[in-house]
C-alpha cells in the first residue's frame, strides 16, 4: 500500500495501490473469514427457531405511517428472496440484528450473515467488529473498540462510492433489582455504504436502536439526501442519543465519591476508636471499585470520540471531493453538530478523569485514617497494658510481702514448736512422777536415781514424739506428692 493511503490511518483518505479501492487499514479477508468462522458458535444462534432480524427497504416506507415497514427474516431463503426481490443498488435498505440481551448470540446464523455480506460487499473489517459480538461469560472484551472507512473511486478524482463501519460502548440503566449499581455498559455496531452516483445507502445495524430506526422513515429534503454525506445526519443522531446518558452516569459516580468523600473528611482521627466506625476497608474496596468504573468510562469515551471525529473528518473530506449547493448550510450545520458532540464527549471524559482522581485521593485519605486509627488504638492498648503491669507488679510486690511475713510466722512457729517438742516430755514426766505411782522413800538417798529416771523418761518421750511428728509428716507428705505427680502426667 502507497504511503498516502497508511496516511489514512487516522482521518485522512488517499488513494491506494489497489485500483478503485482505499481503505484504512489493510486487512486480509482470508484471516477475517478465519476468525469470524473461530467465533461463529458463540457469535451468531445456531438454532433456525431463535432467529430473526428486520429487513426494510425504501420501497416499503409508506408516507404517513407511524412505523417504517420492517420485514422479519428468519430463514435464509426469505432472505436471498428479500434481496431478489429488489436491484442491488436501488433503493436503500436497513438490516437490524437484535440481541436477546448483551451477552447473547446474535439472533441470525452465520449462512445469513454471509449472504449479507456479499450481497453489500461489506468492508472485511466489519467482521473484527462482529466478533466482539455473542455470548460470554464475562465481558473480556470490553475495551475493544474499532472505526474503519473504504473508499471506492472511478478514475483518479471520482468517487464512486465509500464504506464505514465502527462500534461504540454507551451506558444505560439496566432495570433490573440486583446488582445496586443500576447502570450497564452496551455496544452496538454500525455499517453504512453510501452510493455516490445514485445515493443510496445501505446499513447493517447490531442491536436494535430506536432512534435511528424511526429516522429511517423520515429521511431529509431531496436535495439533501442524494449528497455522499447526507446519511452522516443519522450517524450523528444515533452517537448523540447513545451519549445523552453519560451525564447522568457520571453524576451518579460522581454522588457516590462526594458521600465517600464527606464521610472520610468528617471522621475524627480517634474519637470512634472504639465501638462502631464508619470509615472501614469496605469503604477501601468500593473506592478502588468506583475508580475502575470510571476509567473504564474513560477509556469508553476516549473511543466514541475517536468515532466521531472520524465522522467530522468524512464530512470534511467528502465536502472537499463534492461540489454542492448546500455545502454552506446543511454540511456546516451538520459539522458544527460533531465538533459540539465531541466536545461534549470531551467535557464528560474530563470528569470521568476528575472522579478517578478523586477516588484515589479519597482511598489514601481513608487509608490514612484507618492507619492513623490502627496507630491510635496500638497506643491505648499498649497504655492498658502498661497499666496491667503496673497492677501485676504491685501485686508480686504484696505477694513478696505476704511470703515474707509467712516466712517470719513459720521460723516463729518453728521455734515454737521445738520448744513445744521439750517441754512436753518434760510436762509428761514431771506429771508422771506428781502422781502416786512414783514415790521416793527418801529425798537424799534416791536424789540420783530419780533425776536419772527423769533424764530417762525424758529422752525416751522426747524421741517417741519427735518420731511420731516424723513418721506423721511423711505419712501425709506421700499422698499429696501423689497427687501432684498425677496432675502432672499426660
Amino acid at each position: 500500500m502507497s504511503t498516502n493511503a497508511m496516511s489514512e490511518s487516522r482521518y485522512t483518505v488517499e488513494h491506494a495501490c489497489e485500483p478503485g479501492k482505499s481503505e484504512l487499514f489493510l486487512s486480509d479477508p482470508a484471516r477475517m473469514n478465519r476468525v469470524l468462522a473461530e467465533k461463529a458458535e458463540t457469535t451468531f444462534v445456531s438454532n433456525p427457531d431463535h432467529v430473526c432480524i428486520l429487513v426494510l427497504h425504501s420501497s416499503k416506507i409508506i408516507p404517513g405511517n407511524e412505523e417504517p415497514s420492517f420485514i422479519p427474516i428468519r430463514t435464509t431463503r426469505e432472505l436471498k428472496s428479500v434481496f431478489e426481490s429488489h436491484p442491488k443498488n436501488s433503493g436503500d435498505w436497513m438490516i437490524i440484528i437484535p440481541q436477546k440481551n448483551s451477552w447473547s448470540r446474535l439472533k441470525l446464523t452465520l449462512e445469513m450473515f454471509s449472504v449479507i455480506e456479499s450481497s453489500f460487499d461489506i468492508l472485511p473489517s466489519f467482521k473484527e467488529i462482529v466478533t466482539s459480538f455473542g455470548i460470554k461469560i464475562k465481558d473480556e472484551d470490553n475495551y475493544y473498540s474499532a472505526c474503519y472507512r473504504r473508499f471506492h473511486w472511478e478514475g483518479e478524482k471520482s468517487l464512486n462510492h465509500y464504506e464505514i463501519c465502527y462500534n461504540v460502548r454507551f451506558v444505560e440503566l439496566h432495570g433490573r433489582a440486583k446488582p445496586a449499581n443500576p447502570w450497564s455498559f452496551r455496544q452496538y455496531a454500525v455499517y453504512q455504504t453510501h452510493d455516490c452516483r445514485t445515493g443510496c445507502c445501505k446499513w447493517l445495524l447490531i442491536r436494535h436502536h430506536a432512534s435511528l430506526r424511526d429516522q429511517f422513515r423520515s429521511p431529509t429534503s431531496e436535495g439533501v439526501q442524494k449528497t455522499p454525506w447526507a446519511s452522516l445526519y443519522l450517524h450523528h443522531l444515533l452517537l448523540k442519543s447513545s451519549s445523552s446518558t453519560w451525564r447522568w452516569y457520571l453524576n451518579y459516580l460522581s454522588c457516590i465519591l462526594d458521600e465517600t468523600r464527606l464521610r472520610t473528611v468528617c471522621q475524627s482521627s480517634s474519637s470512634r476508636t472504639y465501638g462502631h466506625i464508619d470509615v472501614t476497608f469496605k469503604q477501601c474496596q468500593s473506592l478502588e471499585l468506583l475508580q475502575s468504573q470510571a476509567k473504564y468510562a474513560v477509556a469508553v469515551l476516549d473511543s466514541t470520540i475517536l468515532v466521531v471525529e472520524n465522522l467530522k473528518c468524512l464530512l470534511e473530506k467528502l465536502l472537499i471531493l463534492t461540489a454542492n449547493p448546500f455545502r454552506d448550510n446543511n454540511a456546516e450545520e451538520l459539522e458544527q453538530e460533531f465538533k459540539q458532540l465531541s466536545q461534549q464527549l470531551l467535557l464528560h471524559k474530563r470528569k470521568a478523569e476528575d472522579i478517578v482522581s478523586g477516588a484515589n485521593n479519597v482511598n489514601l485519605l481513608t487509608q490514612r485514617l484507618l492507619e492513623l486509627r490502627s496507630t491510635v488504638a496500638s497506643q491505648a492498648s499498649h497504655a492498658e497494658a502498661q497499666k496491667l503491669s503496673i497492677a501485676a507488679a504491685s501485686e508480686s510486690r504484696a505477694m513478696v510481702t505476704l511470703s515474707e511475713a509467712s516466712r517470719k510466722d513459720a521460723r516463729v512457729m518453728k521455734i515454737v514448736s521445738v520448744i513445744a517438742l521439750g517441754y512436753l516430755p518434760v510436762g509428761l514426766v514431771a506429771s508422771f512422777f506428781s502422781t502416786e505411782l512414783v514415790q521416793l522413800a527418801s529425798l537424799v538417798s534416791d536424789i540420783k536415781k530419780g533425776l536419772g529416771v527423769f533424764v530417762l523418761l525424758v529422752v525416751l518421750l522426747t524421741s517417741a514424739t519427735i518420731s511420731a511428728a516424723y513418721v506423721w509428716i511423711r505419712s501425709d507428705s506421700v499422698p499429696i506428692q501423689r497427687r501432684t505427680t498425677q496432675d502432672e502426667a499426660p
